[in-house]
């Protein structure tokens, strides 16, 4: 296999084609390879990518890509992700963090402050320097993709989005306390609220509800045309950067702001005299209560959202 693997990366070098891959549910970590691919072709502008996701509608008109593929959700897109793990090369790499496989978030705390995309492009910095990869997402939608979703969601002219939940069966300790959020939107009566997400998440009031309502194409149109967004640390704070869209992150003490910052995001984070910050925990807090959350309070988001916006 070895030598089948040389072979074949020296050929795919020859005819300037590069392989990216990311395999399974990670939806923000496939999303941060828009941002890579962008700057290997600043770089490289004849390099030819060939990019094989589990989520290839992030992208859609992605003119940095020159082929996309599916992995299926079935033992042969499984299969397919080993087989390319043994054939990685100078042509065929995997966007990943070197220390992903260590449990937790512990390839945060070894990757010394550096942010998240850097740090899972350690596999192409025999082609980019570090300092050459930017960290701006991208997603494209096309003029007619625009016309079709402003024509299905009739919304008005000026609103924010909200998000109650993530996703718990990856970390439960991300989530801020949902009557605190409810404390925050109605502080804001002059805003209409926008709630994303998944169905079975918790429903605020006074509130557009959009949860399972839009494709993931539909949801990245509303965020072009938001005010702003209130979430937690995740798949939206990394999708926001897309759109330049002023984002608010509820940030735990499981990691630093550093490591998953975009320039249009302000996180809200109190770790003051904490022992246990960073812990890098997925779950199972070590304190009585997630102190770190608990020390949020609503009053102290509201101050912030109106420090940064013209509600």
């Amino acid at each position: 296999m070895k030598l089948i693997s040389q072979m074949l990366n020296f050929f795919l070098s020859k005819i300037k084609i590069l392989i990216i891959f990311r395999y399974g549910r990670s939806i923000g970590d496939q999303l941060c390879i828009s941002s890579l691919s962008n700057s290997i072709k600043k770089k490289n502008a004849s390099l030819k990518i060939i990019l094989i996701v589990s989520y290839p509608e992030l992208f859609y008109n992605n003119k940095d890509i020159f082929l996309l593929l599916k992995f299926k959700k079935n033992k042969i897109g499984y299969y397919f992700f080993r087989l390319l793990n043994k054939i990685k090369g100078s042509s065929i790499k995997e966007f990943r963090s070197k220390y992903a496989e260590e449990g937790d978030f512990t390839y945060l705390r070894n990757i010394n402050g550096q942010h998240i995309i850097k740090a899972m492009s350690f596999e192409f910095l025999d082609i980019i320097d570090n300092s050459e990869i930017e960290i701006k997402n991208k997603f494209i939608l096309n003029k007619s993709e625009q016309k079709r979703i402003k024509t299905k969601f009739v919304l008005p002219p000026k609103y924010a989005l909200v998000q109650s939940q993530g996703k718990s069966y990856y970390s439960t300790l991300k989530q801020w306390d949902l009557h605190k959020l409810q404390k925050v939107i109605n502080c804001f009566p002059n805003i209409k609220w926008v709630q994303i997400g998944l169905e079975n998440e918790f429903k605020f009031k006074n509130i557009i509800d959009l949860r399972s309502k839009t494709s993931l194409r539909e949801l990245g149109y509303l965020f072009s045309q938001a005010s702003f967004l209130l979430t937690h640390e995740g798949f939206y704070s990394h999708f926001s950067s897309c759109f330049n869209l002023k984002t608010f992150v509820i940030h735990p003490g499981i990691s630093m702001i550093n490591n998953l910052k975009y320039p249009n995001t302000i996180h809200i984070q109190k770790i003051d005299n904490l022992d246990c910050y960073p812990c890098y925990l997925k779950n199972n807090c070590t304190k009585q209560k997630q102190i770190c959350m608990e020390n949020i309070s609503s009053e102290e988001v509201v101050d912030v959202i109106k420090k940064n916006t013209d509600f």
